[in-house]
């Protein structure tokens, strides 16, 4: 049996000692005076008496002029001010979000969604809202004269597009669109311009003239209107005349030369009716605008051996349906054959009936997220990147948070494309054969400088060293063809891969004309892009290439192909 050790005598006190001697300390975390007595009602500690404000109430006056910020965004107080009410009837005063003495507790901009920012004057307090998102730059809308009233402006996420504003109204003048420029020469489409910076529009005019319609013969009635987007719109009627047949709209009352429609009216001006025996022979000049499925088509009657008047130049929109967008079109002329190779001569006389054919000249853009990112035999084009790869539509990325300023044209782009012999196809069909066209290829590069070049990119076998660029860009040999005829263009140099904070520290796309005397078969043309090198860019990156957005053709020709919207989904 275990005996029982007995404590006594000095250990038995001292096992009594902390119980009867020491008093446990509370501790404060904060202290508590309720009854205002100068003492912790816990701890007992003495405390500072508070000294009660005079502050009644603070609301918010206005808010700062900047409620809405990019994620990491530093807050901006700007504009801000509070209006402060007293209990002893000082009058109330407006003060800064700014001002000494006020205090404001940031938020956490680090997350997108409403903030609640609170402001705290002596011990009363108040708050508004703030917003954390996508960046957003501003639109503004400058009128262009003198007193004009103010379009609301618009802040718009990066990337995507301003909508346009209710057409603005100006006495004596017609609204001509929105510019880009001052001087109202590049056309701003709301719709194809997705907004990467602050930008400000313009609004182009046209002051109004009087037109006085002079019908020419002993009777007749003067008619009056005004011009119409500095031109005259040939929308008269003549008044029926026993024994004659109008003829058209001439410059003087001999009518000896035609009215041209076309020329931009900058004064008054009178036109003059002509008029020939109801027996003439009258043959129809048809304008056909030469777009889209079903063109638009005008008919002018013009007499035997007559000149037919030159029109008003037709005018044809932006094209902004997703995989098919088309830019910039440029009138240049009418012309006997549908495919415009022969020029009409408005100075010919009329013998017969005839149809003229408008002729342009235009931007298609293809995006290379919409092209097949397959091989020949249906399995998926194999991407690499720095540390490992993608595959098939996997090798389209959008910019990341942040990078949204790089101007990727829809959005989206192709990467992965460092491997040897990495392909990436453009079909596209053209309604005729040209060899005047622009092929564009618009372009970056990851955070590794790269330079592409047609040939010349092989490495040097006297020391293992690549040829460089004059900024020290190592160039690579990165195939470009049609039809398999390789494309023979000038170094493109993507030296400056680093330090673009704007953009999240990407490089943004750029712009890099190939050749302005592309060749283009009718029907199918087929454009190659050929990681054809071994010059790496660290990692598993075994050939150097670009990050590509797209390809951009100018021509006269009407373009078309069959995009892959769907390699945009989930990515």
């Amino acid at each position: 049996m275990k005996k029982r050790k007995v404590l006594t005598g000095l250990a038995f006190s001292m096992l009594l000692a902390p119980l009867t001697s020491c008093v446990a300390k509370i501790t404060c975390i904060t202290h508590l005076d309720a009854n205002n007595d100068g003492k912790c009602d816990r701890c007992g500690q003495k405390v500072e008496k508070k000294e009660e404000s005079n502050v009644e109430k603070v609301e918010v006056a206005n808010l700062p002029t900047k409620t809405y910020y990019a994620l990491n965004e530093e807050l901006d107080l700007t504009g801000g001010t509070i209006n402060v009410t007293y209990k002893d009837g000082t009058p109330a005063s407006t003060l800064n979000m700014t001002d000494d003495g006020v205090k404001v507790d940031k938020p956490n901009m680090a997350s997108k969604g409403k903030k609640l920012v609170r402001v705290t004057y002596k011990d009363k307090s108040t708050s508004f809202k703030v917003e954390v998102g996508d960046k957003k730059f501003r639109v503004t809308f400058n009128l262009g004269y003198a007193d004009a009233p103010a379009i609301e402006h618009q802040d718009v996420v990066t990337q995507t597009c301003a909508t346009a504003p209710e057409d603005p109204v100006r006495d004596g003048f017609d609204f001509g669109g929105w510019f880009k420029d001052a001087e109202c020469n590049n056309a701003f489409d709301f719709a194809s311009n997705p907004i990467s910076a602050d930008t400000v529009v313009y609004a182009k005019w046209y002051q109004k003239f009087s037109v006085t319609y002079n019908f020419n013969y002993e009777g007749s009635q003067n008619l009056v209107k005004k011009t119409f987007k500095g031109k005259i719109v040939n929308d008269v009627t003549a008044p029926e005349r026993d024994g004659f047949s109008f003829a058209g709209w001439y410059q003087e009352a001999s009518c000896t030369n035609a009215f041209n429609f076309n020329q931009d009216i900058t004064a008054d001006v009178e036109i003059f009716a002509k008029w020939v025996s109801a027996a003439t022979n009258f043959f129809t000049v048809t304008f056909n605008n030469n777009y889209g499925e079903t063109p638009i088509t005008n008919e002018s009657k013009v007499p035997e051996n007559d000149k037919v008047a030159t029109p008003a130049n037709p005018t044809r929109a932006n094209v902004t349906t997703k995989g098919h967008q088309a830019q910039d079109f440029t009138f240049r002329g009418w012309f006997t054959d549908k495919e415009c190779t022969t020029k009409y001569d408005f100075n010919a006389s009329v013998t017969k009936d005839i149809t003229l054919y408008a002729g342009w000249t235009g931007q298609y853009i293809f995006e290379a997220e919409h092209v097949s990112l397959t091989n020949d035999d249906g399995t998926n084009i194999q991407g690499v990147g720095a540390s490992g790869g993608s595959e098939g539509e996997n090798m389209v990325d959008p910019p990341a948070p942040g990078q949204e300023g790089v101007n990727a044209s829809n959005g989206y782009y192709v990467t992965y494309l460092y491997g040897p012999m990495i392909t990436i196809k453009f079909v596209i069909n053209s309604d005729r054969a040209v060899n005047d066209a622009t092929l564009i290829f618009r372009v970056t590069c990851e955070n590794v400088p790269v330079a592409l070049a047609p040939d010349g990119a092989t490495m040097d076998p006297g020391d293992g060293t690549c040829p460089t660029t004059e900024n020290g860009t190592r160039i690579a040999n990165y195939t470009i063809s049609i039809n398999d005829n390789p494309i023979n263009y000038k170094v493109i140099d993507l030296h400056d891969a680093q330090g673009h904070k704007d953009t999240g520290g990407k490089r943004p796309f750029s712009d890099h004309v190939l050749t302005t005397s592309l060749s283009l078969n009718k029907g199918e043309n087929v454009f190659k892009f050929v990681s054809s090198n071994m010059v790496g860019l660290g990692g598993t990156m075994a050939s150097s290439a670009p990050v590509i957005d797209c390809i951009k053709i100018n021509t006269s020709a009407e373009l078309d192909w069959d995009p892959l919207t769907t390699n945009e989904i989930g990515q």
